[in-house]
């Protein structure tokens, strides 16, 4: 439930009753406390970077921005961990977006990897940089705010809002309700019956197994994006394949990075955690505020090294058909939910490290970004991408997304240049199998 905390403040001649100052405050939610303790091994942060072909209007970005801050509070507001809530600072927070001039590659990747504190400052930052072929827009927000899904549902309506000032429209933000990032809505539009399911399906669809870790030497490093595109042409190829199989595209993508892994460690048995938006359970007509509503598929591939493609994929789309027909990947989150309401937080922190904590290596598909929705009146986009936390040896994760029909997969990580060979190579061995399906 919403809730308040006071400051007093006094004004006027001494000896005049004090003025009360309230401020919102908002309570954590267990899906955000789950991404702080991912902050043990990795601050949790999503990215998008947005290539504009020409110049953006600074004044309808600001007041775009300003817009959906004021939707959506959280956004303005620290979180204070001993409480474990969001608090809204006083004053309220200023537009969190800073400009760069002349700016090349170098300072796009600074800016795109650049910190956020949590505890001080707003959830999100944006960067407009200038370059030389047209602005570039980066945008970093707190995962703890919300995930893959709420952060596209942001980068749209930022965009719509945009589009409206530029035209000389008045934009008027629409509050989300307060209950709105509830994990808890999801679970009553289940059922009685439906949690009961939930709760007698396998916690995993097979026994624990360890992380392919990637060969890294060690040796210290700093913050770098890898990045690699699958141009339309070859996405195509890839979708045909898909379609021919009798499997989704995801599938194919998983598929190659399994195989990649395979490659790269050396490991027969290889398994990663496939991201899903637990939305896809919610009642018709069921809406979110900015949350995360995220659990996760699993997904293991024993490996010779010999086994055509299209035979690892009839497993890995198997195993994936298989736990999309199931609700078995609720079962964790609901978990974690139960145990968030009655457990102290230090001792959850520590249950959730020895209930598994943060996979080494995993994956992540963030879908497509609407080219529809994501549109900037009078402003051409060239390309569009997001990415994920910057991952610090051993971890390690792709990440994919896609823009016009144009894949860019991508890792963030943290290590010596000496490794960053291994962190790309991961990259390329991945495409190496899209390729040979295109031709």
């Amino acid at each position: 439930m919403q809730g308040e905390w006071e400051a007093t403040i006094f004004s006027g001649p001494p000896g005049k009753k004090a003025e009360t100052l309230r401020a919102q405050t908002y309570p954590a939610q267990a899906f955000d406390a789950m991404q702080y303790f991912y902050g043990d091994v990795q601050p949790p942060r999503i990215r998008c970077r947005i290539r504009f072909t020409g110049r953006v209007n600074i004044t309808a970005l600001r007041g775009a921005i300003e817009a959906c801050q004021t939707a959506h509070p959280l956004l303005g507001c620290v979180f204070h961990p001993g409480r474990h809530r969001w608090e809204a600072p006083q004053p309220a927070a200023s537009v969190p977006l800073y400009e760069s001039e002349q700016a090349d590659e170098a300072s796009v990747q600074q800016r795109l990897l650049s910190p956020l504190n949590e505890t001080c400052e707003p959830q999100w930052k944006l960067f407009l940089l200038h370059m030389p072929g047209g602005d570039e827009l980066c945008v970093i927000i707190n995962h703890m705010v919300c995930d893959g899904a709420g952060f596209k549902q942001l980068l749209y309506e930022m965009a719509e809002n945009y589009s409206r000032i530029a035209a000389g429209e008045s934009v008027v933000p629409i509050p989300e309700a307060p209950d709105s990032r509830r994990f808890r809505l999801l679970l009553h539009s289940l059922g009685l019956r439906g949690r009961l399911r939930v709760m007698l399906s396998p916690t995993r669809p097979f026994g624990h197994i360890a992380s392919p870790l990637l060969p890294y030497r060690g040796g210290s490093g700093c913050p770098v994006l890898i990045e690699k595109h699958l141009p339309p042409e070859q996405f195509s190829a890839v979708r045909r394949y898909a379609h021919a199989a009798g499997a989704s595209v995801n599938d194919v993508l998983l598929t190659a990075y399994l195989r990649a892994l395979h490659t790269i460690t050396g490991k027969d048995e290889v398994a990663v955690p496939c991201p899903v938006d637990l939305r896809r359970f919610a009642a018709p007509g069921q809406t979110f505020g900015l949350c995360n509503l995220t659990g996760n598929y699993w997904c293991r591939l024993t490996l010779s090294v010999s086994e055509p493609f299209a035979v690892s994929l009839k497993r890995v789309s198997g195993q994936m058909r298989a736990q999309k027909n199931s609700v078995a990947c609720l079962k964790e989150p609901m978990l974690f939910h139960a145990l968030y309401a009655v457990v102290p937080f230090r001792l959850l922190r520590r249950l959730f490290r020895s209930m598994g904590g943060v996979p080494v290596t995993s994956y992540s598909n963030l879908g497509v970004l609407n080219e529809e929705r994501l549109r900037f009146a009078g402003g051409e986009i060239a390309n569009a991408s997001l990415a994920t936390a910057v991952k610090r040896p051993p971890y390690y994760q792709l990440s994919l997304s896609t823009w016009r029909d144009t894949c860019t997969l991508s890792c963030c990580v943290d290590i010596s240049v000496e490794d960053r060979e291994t962190a790309r190579r991961a990259l390329e061995e991945t495409i190496k199998d899209f390729t040979n399906l295109s031709e």
